[in-house]
């Protein structure tokens, strides 16, 4: 068993060390897609904080009151801002990208 784990972890540091050198495979293209402005990257990134911060204040609140909570409300309120504002940030990097 110990020879198999040897011989395992070898193999691993050839296949890494020939793929480090550039031995064996044909050679990475990077592709660099069309820029993005800030201004849409701003928007998924506050909307990923409202999500964060609604599914917290949901989960907080939730045991306590259920559904019946104004505070379960507001998180559940906030994901559901957080999740459109999230398409609408998506969809407008996509159209506004070189």
């Amino acid at each position: 068993m110990e020879q198999l784990i040897i011989t395992i972890v070898g193999g691993l540091a050839v296949l890494l060390i020939a793929g480090w050198l550039g031995i064996g495979g044909s050679p990475v293209r990077i592709i660099h897609a069309g820029r993005t402005s800030k201004k849409w990257k701003w928007v998924i990134l506050v909307s990923w904080l409202i999500i964060i911060v609604g599914i917290v204040i949901f989960l907080s609140n939730f045991p306590q009151g259920g559904f019946n909570s104004p505070l379960t409300g507001l998180g559940f309120l906030l994901v559901f801002l957080g999740l459109i504002g999230l398409g609408i940030g998506k969809i407008g990097s996509w159209f506004h990208r070189d």
